[in-house]
């Protein structure tokens, strides 16, 4: 699965049911609603997967100069992927309802700054519709996300639930 460019349906279901250690990213996204993508994820995703917004994770600020979807300079893109969990060696699947469209601007990115580890759903979550498998409405969020939600939050805490004998690395 390593450096292939694209993953079958079957294939990814396979990865998620063995609980395979990777990243799973859903890119939808529309340029005349910045905010459909999001609310799309909202209603439904595959298990796992982080939304990644098009203009929030992958672009800087529009200046009037630098275009519609800017690319974030380097130091934005490395606390971006940092806050993603993304880490040299982990692999990463993204997917979009665009044809991949925007699941490729990840993947370039990705493969532009070296992580060569990430594969497009082949299909993108229409496939992943149309192949019946099970889809999720309970929000997996990024490091930088928790972070945000803790500080609004100053009384919240985090309790960890995990079983002392499940292996986390």
């Amino acid at each position: 699965m390593s450096g292939a460019s694209l993953i079958e349906v079957n294939q990814l279901k396979d990865l998620l049911d063995a609980k395979a250690p990777i990243l799973l990213f859903d890119c939808r996204f529309d340029l005349v609603n910045s905010d459909a993508g999001y609310q799309s994820y909202l209603e439904g995703h595959i298990p796992s997967a982080i939304y990644v917004h098009s203009d929030k994770d992958l672009a800087s600020a529009k200046n009037g100069k630098n275009g519609r979807h800017p690319l974030p300079s380097i130091s934005e893109w490395e606390k971006t992927y940092a806050n993603l969990g993304i880490a040299p060696n982990k692999q990463v699947v993204i997917y979009d309802n665009q044809g991949g469209m925007y699941a490729a601007r990840l993947w370039w990115m990705l493969q532009a700054t070296g992580h060569h580890q990430v594969s497009i759903l082949n299909g993108g979550f229409d496939a992943w519709k149309g192949a019946q498998k099970p889809i999720d409405t309970i929000e997996s969020i990024s490091v930088e996300a928790l972070k945000d939600r803790l500080e609004a939050q100053p009384d919240a805490g985090v309790l960890d639930v995990r079983k002392a004998s499940e292996n986390y690395s």
